[in-house]
């Protein structure tokens, strides 16, 4: 995906999801949150999240381990991969079940650490952080 791609897909699905589902009024109580791929960091991608109506944060470098939705991820792979697929379509097939099983217990823990995460990297000067 290059940046032309991720903006495309920025502006015709996920900002409208975003802004359909969360109030004006509201918006300022919620941040958008990238990591540092090139396809988030171009000038041009910048720009673009810079005109929508969220405060954006910026990702500190070398701190993979704050990403939620890849720890989400890591734990989605490690329950769909329990079980062997013969093709494509047995593996796609068997995802969604499993992502309604994760507990919602795990996710509310994710973004509760995050805080204490995010101050770990600032501490190590954005060295890599234990979790």
């Amino acid at each position: 995906m290059n940046s032309d791609e991720y903006i495309k897909l920025l502006d015709t699905e996920i900002f409208p999801l975003l802004k359909n589902n969360i109030k004006a009024s509201e918006r300022e109580k919620y941040w958008w949150q990238q990591d540092n791929a090139s396809v988030h960091t171009s000038r041009k991608t910048r720009d673009f999240v810079m005109s929508q109506p969220f405060k954006s944060l910026q990702w500190p470098a070398r701190s993979p381990n704050l990403n939620i939705i890849e720890n989400l991820w890591s734990k989605l792979q490690s329950m769909v991969y329990k079980n062997s697929f013969r093709n494509i379509f047995e593996l796609k097939k068997a995802i969604f079940p499993q992502v309604k099983k994760i507990p919602k217990d795990y996710i509310k823990s994710l973004f509760e650490s995050f805080k204490s995460k995010s101050l770990q990297v600032v501490e190590t000067k954005a060295n890599e952080i234990n979790y």
